[in-house]
């Protein structure tokens, strides 16, 4: 499966710690994100590709888009893709066990989270019919342990998801994409409720509304993830751009 980055042309910094960081894994290739201070936003509500009130930031518009146009491509070349983010953090054995996981899985899904937010919690079907999993996680302890998830093979299990933030790794199907491309646009100012955790959530990112349709497609979780990401809000360029 082919695997790519997304990084936008002004972030060489993000992109060569993206390279450092992921030095052990060969063939992630460079896609060159849209930078959201070039939109005409106008233009994008016109095309009805945004609703004329959208809560977005610029740099979360670009950055949505980025991905949609990867979903594009998806469904155009009838081949999937591992999409990263550029503070993605692979693990060691990310090529052999991604390639196992999908295999697992056949043809019967629409996205992989490789990975999620470290900061919310995180919803799975752990026992199919019986019941299904919050996981919490220490994201403090998660950012001091890098070097030694670098440093380790991770061994993990798809699960049926209902509900995760964050997109720094996720393989796509063109299924999938076809699936998100129609649930997903136009990208609403919208409050989503989630059932299982009793939490309100307004979109204001593209994972926000992915996540509110995890339910609906065939869409699964890595647990434990196969990438992580520091999740830095100083340093999101969907915030402060």
């Amino acid at each position: 499966m082919k695997l790519l980055v997304i990084n936008r042309d002004c972030d060489v910094d993000r992109y060569d710690s993206f390279c450092q960081f992921n030095s052990s894994i060969a063939g992630i290739g460079r896609f060159s994100a849209i930078d959201g201070q070039t939109l005409d936003m106008q233009e994008l509500k016109s095309a009805g590709l945004i609703a004329p009130d959208l809560c977005y930031t610029r740099g979360a518009v670009g950055s949505a888009l980025s991905h949609i146009l990867l979903w594009n491509a998806v469904v155009e070349n009838d081949q999937p893709v591992s999409i990263f983010e550029d503070d993605a953090i692979l693990s060691r054995n990310f090529p052999e066990e991604s390639e196992r996981i999908i295999k697992t899985l056949g043809d019967e899904w629409d996205i992989v989270l490789w990975g999620y937010n470290y900061d919310v919690n995180l919803v799975f079907d752990v026992l199919p019919g019986v019941t299904y999993c919050v996981a919490n996680f220490n994201q403090t302890l998660m950012r001091l342990g890098v070097e030694r998830y670098r440093s380790r093979p991770v061994s993990a299990s798809p699960f049926k998801l209902f509900k995760a933030l964050g997109i720094c790794g996720y393989a796509i199907s063109p299924r999938g994409a076809r699936r998100l491309l129609d649930l997903c646009l136009p990208l609403q100012n919208a409050e989503y409720w989630y059932l299982r955790t009793n939490e309100t959530l307004r979109n204001t990112s593209l994972d926000h509304v992915m996540c509110h349709h995890y339910e609906k497609i065939d869409a699964f979780c890595c647990f434990p993830s196969l990438c992580i990401s520091r999740n830095e809000n100083a340093k999101s360029t969907i915030i402060h751009s």
